[in-house]
């Protein structure tokens, strides 16, 4: 890996690129000509951390023998930010989950919070006057839905966000008593 200086900063890590302003063949060149226009060797120490269980806190820069040399500090994470953590990761698996697409009377619709929305009003509409029919549209056009399939539809989403949110109940309970919440998260299949 390699660093070079932009606006007095320094840009790394960096892959050793074919061209670089204006200068071809740049990854023919030796070291000592690359560093001709600025590009030095970086070595990063301690950059290897899992972001789950450490954190990484960035310690110096030092330019040494044409050499960038940056030193990180890792250090573990206490066990309940690791669970705060693994449940934020377990809420949006939880939500992309929620998003993907549903297939009901042949047509299909990702029911988002928005769409969740306008639809309880529809099955409440639909609850009250099982005459209604409304006008739905789908990514193949408008079909019109009875009552009856209003209903149906929104027990079917209901169904699935409340299984979604069961599974996320209960693998936040086992992250409670976990030495380590993330593996939990492999638990969602």
């Amino acid at each position: 890996m390699y660093a070079y200086k932009e606006n007095n900063r320094w840009v790394y890590p960096v892959g050793l690129r074919s061209r670089f302003k204006g200068v071809g063949g740049f990854h023919t060149l030796t070291d000592a000509q690359r560093a001709q226009h600025g590009w030095y060797p970086l070595n990063i120490v301690n950059g290897e951390y899992d972001e789950q269980t450490q954190n990484r806190f960035f310690v110096s820069e030092e330019f040494e023998n044409d050499v960038l040399v940056v030193t990180y500090r890792v250090e573990k994470k206490d066990i309940e930010t690791q669970k705060i953590e693994a449940k934020e990761a377990l809420k949006k698996l939880r939500q992309q989950k929620q998003l993907e697409p549903m297939d009901i009377f042949g047509f299909t619709e990702v029911f988002s919070p928005e769409t969740i929305a306008l639809f309880t009003g529809k099955a409440l509409k639909a609850s009250l006057d099982s005459t209604i029919t409304c006008q739905w549209k789908t990514p193949s056009g408008f079909v019109t839905l009875t009552a009856e399939q209003i209903m149906a539809i929104a027990k079917e989403v209901d169904n699935k966000i409340q299984a979604l949110f069961d599974k996320e109940s209960e693998l936040s309970a086992l992250m409670d008593s976990a030495e380590n919440p993330f593996e939990i998260l492999k638990l969602w299949e």
